[in-house]
């Protein structure tokens, strides 16, 4: 379906199913946080009133209004942005703290360097790195207004400072649509792009050339299953300038004055499954970057973000948020367990979902096999959702900082959909759709009703109740009053 997408981006949005949410299960859960400022928004236009005397009087109070609401609006935007986004005001000191894009099979590390900017580059095989790409920019020595950021919600990154008077922007994605890495180099003013392009790897056989230009790194892995030594690899890169000179020499690819660069990397290997290397890796290389060259940067990107915001925008979470939000993502982190920031708990819960979803696609070569990093993604699920004797418990262990919030998309064993609005820590409100019907078994602390709703018998310290559902059926539940 993600191909349905990428073919047309005014697709209409459809949701994926996702089974997620069984403590039994242990699989990724998925979520995103919603702005909790939209109900202070909803609160300031009921609270405004009009009063219709003269004309002038009623002119000012009609703008103010609008004022407010258009206020209210664009603070809407920019909290949510700031939500769903990792940032900070440094490069990378290390792999670790790089920040990965991919698409399932490409996979990168972007350390936001300045003078010297770095991708470290792998690709579907195991522990298999497809090489280095470095950006050298020769007169960035000196810089000011730095930030590196990764948007969850595109899975775009981009790096962006101001030198000598010119600011720069890079944007980074691996497209979900068309296999490729796209890099685009940016600046305010014209011929400011000049950079020299090189790759490296550490293994001293790999082969590293240009050729049609365009730089190429080869060789052969270590290791891969029982097919050790037999996998080849291949990496392509392929700058398209908007004006300005380009040159290539012994593996450098040189770019002088350019207004803008936009850098195609492409990636391949002749691995078709653990037992298979039969593939052809370099015609597979070339013919994906072939079909991607050229092509408009932010054409690429609408593909790319559409795509990927099926698949995220799946399940939301919204915790509140605090003034801590407005800070980089490192000192957030530094200071959370000191200060009130219940929107980094929602944020690293994203990033959970946000990495699954780059390192596992259908068309993967290898599933993604979740592992301590992302295990926070699951745990928080279950403190919202969890399967205990065949009966979905909702908010089991509701952290007592936790007092209100909402969740939406959590998915559990039997294809039910659960939606949740809580206040101090009771669930208000449930809603449960049923994609194949069946009977849904659920467990509360407090008493519900709803059309339909049941009580049950069990050995449990909740309230059991069951709700017989069709295929495709949505159904309200509320907490008794």
């Amino acid at each position: 379906m993600a191909s349905q997408i990428c073919a047309k981006v005014s697709t209409p949005r459809w949701k994926v199913p996702f089974y997620a949410v069984p403590l039994a299960s242990r699989e990724e859960k998925h979520g995103r946080e919603q702005p909790f400022f939209q109900k202070k928004r909803r609160q300031r236009v009921e609270h405004t009133q009009i009063r219709i005397g003269s004309s002038k009087k009623y002119f000012m109070n009609r703008l103010r209004s609008t004022l407010i609401l258009l206020f209210a609006c664009l603070a809407s935007v920019g909290n949510a942005q700031q939500a769903m986004r990792l940032w900070y005001g440094t490069p990378a000191a290390d792999w670790n703290a790089a920040l990965p894009i991919g698409n399932g099979n490409l996979a990168a590390q972007i350390f936001g360097g300045v003078a010297v900017e770095r991708l470290s580059l792998s690709e579907g095989m195991p522990s298999l790195t497809m090489g280095d790409l470095y950006l050298r920019f020769p007169d960035h020595t000196v810089y000011k207004g730095y930030t590196r950021d990764l948007n969850l919600s595109t899975a775009v990154a981009s790096v962006n400072y101001t030198s000598k008077g010119v600011t720069y922007t890079r944007e980074y994605y691996a497209s979900l649509c068309d296999s490729v890495f796209v890099v685009r180099l940016k600046a305010s003013k014209p011929k400011s792009i000049t950079c020299n392009l090189s790759m490296s790897t550490p293994r001293q056989k790999d082969r590293i050339y240009d050729t049609d230009g365009m730089l190429v790194l080869s060789g052969i892995s270590e290791t891969n299953q029982q097919q050790s030594g037999k996998g080849r690899f291949i990496t392509q890169v392929k700058p398209l300038l908007k004006n300005g000179r380009a040159t290539i020499k012994d593996g450098v690819f040189s770019i002088d004055k350019a207004d803008e660069a936009t850098l195609y990397i492409s990636m391949a290997t002749n691995v078709v499954n653990n037992q298979n290397v039969s593939a052809d890796e370099v015609s597979k290389c070339t013919r994906v970057l072939n079909r991607a060259y050229g092509k408009d940067f932010d054409l690429l990107k609408e593909r790319h973000t559409a795509a990927f915001q099926q698949q995220f925008e799946r399940v939301t979470l919204d915790l509140g948020s605090s003034q801590q939000g407005l800070k980089s993502t490192d000192q957030r982190i530094r200071e959370f367990s000191k200060t009130n920031d219940p929107s980094l708990v929602a944020l690293y819960y994203q990033y959970g979902h946000y990495r699954s979803i780059c390192l596992s696609q259908p068309n993967a070569q290898l599933p993604f096999k979740m592992n301590g990093k992302y295990c926070g993604t699951s745990d928080i699920s279950e403190m919202l959702l969890q399967n205990q004797d065949d009966f979905m418990v909702v908010l089991p262990a509701l952290p007592d900082s936790w007092k209100m919030g909402s969740v939406k998309g959590l998915k559990a064993r039997g294809g039910f959909e659960f939606d949740m609005v809580w206040k101090n820590k009771v669930v208000e409100t449930l809603t449960i759709k049923s994609l194949f019907g069946g009977l849904c078994r659920i467990g509360s602390s407090v008493e519900l009703v709803g059309k339909g709703l049941k009580k049950a018998k069990g050995d449990s310290p909740y309230l059991l109740y069951d709700l017989k559902m069709r295929k495709n059926e949505i159904m309200v539940l509320t907490r008794k009053i």
